[in-house]
């Protein structure tokens, strides 16, 4: 940068080399002191960064290059919520505490100590592990050999926490027939019902098309789900591979999605050109797709109230309760896995072996009776009075 006169300044900045080798600048004259000049144009370059017209090198701070990592390969890499939820992340986490760090002197003791501040300020373990993933891929993209801007991955000899695993509390049989009676009148019953009786996860249920629906064959397949970024509502690929399984369900719930079905083709009917049909199962009274947070305010939380169940419980718990429900029926675990579509059938195993503390208490119950008296001490031989 020069002063071409008092309080204006001539900057170029340099933007690598074209197809033909050749050096590439952009200018730019700002107006101000040299110090607010240099802030300026430092803001400038990470734009530049961010929209790939300025090589990134050692010398980009972390948040420059984890803006222009996000907006030219995260954006085109990964799943629309997986963008939102890397850049609240970033912008909350990463960029306020070690953001202004240039690229060649952060250390894994830098992601070390980031790591310890975030749980003492009483973030989970899952979230700061996030923090983790997030610097671990975007810095081993930096020091892949071909590209060389970094020697090696700092995040690589960092150490996240290990994972505290999330309390499931399912609900038990009666409660989940109390929950279902409380909704049996909601528009949404039948999305109550998969989720119960059929461990659908709620953007799935909501995201389900009647194209993917055979109700002679009592077979629905996933091939969508909703969920909702910045307010709004999108349509995304579903959770797994194995989430497009078919999956068999009961007479029952397809007489209930039967019945779904009558009422929604009369209220369709009754608005006539009014009705946008989406082809959903699960729709609004004008046929668009259900946000799902409000399906879980107007809807899921009344029903929990009106059951008298805790207000913390979750749709996804009916998820958890029918995989906690199932093995008491005696299905076994391939059966639950199938069922549960889970990509590995050890996922199920670890999702449902916390309800068996129930059958366990029992059984161990049962096993002390016979070995103990109630105040601990050795079962006496029968007739033993001392």
């Amino acid at each position: 940068m020069k002063e071409i006169r008092k309080g204006t300044w001539l900057c170029k900045i340099y933007l690598g080399k074209d197809a033909r080798n050749k050096k590439r600048y952009k200018t730019v004259t700002l107006r101000g002191t040299e110090r607010d000049v240099q802030r300026r144009l430092r803001d400038i370059a990470d734009r530049e960064r961010a929209r790939g017209q300025l090589p990134v090198s050692s010398r980009t701070t972390l948040a420059a290059f984890l803006e222009f990592w996000m907006t030219k390969y995260g954006e085109k890499q990964l799943r629309p919520d997986t963008v939102e939820n890397y850049r609240s992340i970033i912008r909350n986490h990463i960029a306020p505490e070690i953001g202004d760090l240039p690229l060649e002197k952060l250390g894994w003791q830098h992601c070390d100590d980031l790591y310890d501040r975030k749980l003492k300020e009483g973030l989970s373990t899952r979230t700061v592990r996030l923090i983790h993933s997030i610097l671990h891929r975007t810095l081993g993209w930096a020091a892949h050999r071909k590209r060389g801007i970094l020697f090696e991955n700092p995040a690589d000899a960092a150490t996240p926490p290990a994972l505290e695993q999330r309390e499931i509390k399912p609900l038990n049989l009666e409660q989940t027939v109390k929950l279902l009676r409380s909704a049996c009148d909601d528009p949404y019953y039948g999305a109550f019902v998969l989720g119960a009786a059929e461990a659908g996860r709620r953007g799935e249920i909501l995201g389900l098309a009647w194209e993917n629906v055979d109700l002679e064959k009592g077979i629905i397949r996933i091939s969508q789900q909703i969920v909702c970024l910045k307010g709004k509502v999108h349509f995304q690929p579903p959770k797994t591979k194995r989430s497009n399984d078919a999956i068999r369900i009961s007479e029952e719930v397809a007489e209930i999605l039967r019945r779904h079905r009558q009422t929604q083709q009369e209220e369709k009917l009754l608005l006539g050109e009014a009705y946008q049909d989406h082809g959903l199962v699960f729709a609004t009274k004008l046929g668009t797709p259900v946000n799902p947070r409000n399906f879980i305010r107007h809807h899921f939380k009344p029903a929990l109230k009106r059951a008298g169940l805790p207000p913390t419980t979750r749709f996804h718990d009916l998820r958890h309760t029918a995989a906690t429900l199932m093995p008491a029926n005696n299905e076994d675990v391939a059966t639950i896995s199938e069922k549960l579509r889970h990509a590995r059938r050890s996922t199920t195993v670890d999702m449902y072996i916390h309800s068996a503390t129930d059958a366990q208490y029992r059984a161990s119950k049962r096993l002390a009776s016979q070995l103990l008296e109630p105040d601990g001490s050795p079962k006496k031989e029968p007739g033993q009075t001392t």
